[in-house]
């Protein structure tokens, strides 16, 4: 029992660490296409101590970095500047994908975002 009670345990926890939003994410697709200048991240680096840093496509690229909170149905990016960004936000069962909304301009924007290895 003690055995099986061990082996459980080592598969939820390793369950959940892979379902960790930590890491760096690509944004791999945007709808509606047109939206694309509009959710202006290219990469997303979430660190564990609850910081993030980002590339941003705005006039360019350049990056951004601030503090960040997911309670698992809502991303908050609280950047350095004093902007907050508030996206609804939804994992993949795997942790390999995010899938972020948020309105913008009077439209629906939605964002793939992939864990980059």
């Amino acid at each position: 029992m003690r055995n099986h009670t061990w082996i459980v345990t080592s598969l939820a926890l390793f369950a959940l660490a892979g379902c960790s939003i930590e890491g760096k994410w690509n944004v791999t697709e945007v709808t509606p296409t047109a939206a694309v200048r509009d959710f202006d991240f290219s990469v997303i680096t979430l660190q564990e101590d609850g910081t993030y840093y980002a590339e941003r496509n705005v006039e360019g690229i350049r990056t951004t970095s601030g503090t960040f909170r997911f309670d698992g149905k809502l991303l908050l990016l609280n950047e350095h500047n004093g902007e907050t960004l508030s996206f609804d936000a939804k994992m993949s069962g795997d942790g390999r994908t995010i899938r972020l909304e948020k309105f913008w301009r009077d439209q629906k924007v939605k964002a793939v975002l992939t864990r980059k290895n």
